[in-house]
């Protein structure tokens, strides 16, 4: 079974994706762990135990079976209980062709959908 996740306004869908990652400031030394929650080329949905605010700038690391991907980004929004949306700014052409083939990985075995949570 497939899983459908909300599109909304976005240009690339999201694909459910459970994974730890490693949320650090544009300087490099390391915030906190972010658990993502959903992810796409442009973008992610993570949740994260300390206070993010929107327009922060942040490089998040994601593990993948080909090696790290980092990706330079900013917070676009925060929800309570810790959930921020983050949209990805630049990442090396490394990285993006890892980030690529993960998300191939994902549309493979999840479905974007037309409707979410409100």
């Amino acid at each position: 079974m497939k899983t459908m996740i909300y599109q909304e306004r976005r240009q690339k869908a999201r694909f459910a994706y459970s994974a730890l990652a490693v949320l650090k400031t544009p300087d490099g030394p390391s915030v906190a762990t972010a658990q993502i929650v959903d992810l796409s080329l442009e973008g992610a949905c993570v949740t994260v135990p300390l206070p993010l605010f929107p327009d922060e700038e942040f490089l998040l690391v994601l593990n993948s079976e080909e090696g790290d991907i980092v990706v330079r980004g900013i917070v676009r929004y925060v929800q309570p209980g810790g959930v921020a949306g983050l949209n990805f700014t630049r990442m090396s052409e490394k990285a993006a062709a890892r980030l690529e083939r993960l998300i191939q990985t994902l549309i493979e075995t999840t479905m974007p959908g037309v409707s979410g949570p409100a």
